[in-house]
């Protein structure tokens, strides 16, 4: 009988896998709705490259970005 440690290797999914996850974007920033319309706002301007786009809150309750 031997004493002899397990050696774990990599198959070629794990490497995949273990690759993939190095190179992943980090995850996308959660804003609630309700944070960007507090206060009776209807209407946000987002700043992007030195354009303002709007994002509206109707009516309906829907949302709708314009430049």
């Amino acid at each position: 009988m031997t004493n002899a440690i397990p050696t774990l290797t990599m198959n070629d999914n794990e490497r995949t896998l273990r690759a993939s996850a190095e190179n992943a974007q980090p995850q996308p920033l959660v804003i609630p709705s309700e944070t960007l319309f507090c206060l009776g706002r209807r209407e946000v301007v987002i700043l992007h490259e030195g354009h303002a786009y709007r994002l509206r809150l109707t009516r309906q309750n829907k949302l709708i970005l314009t430049k």
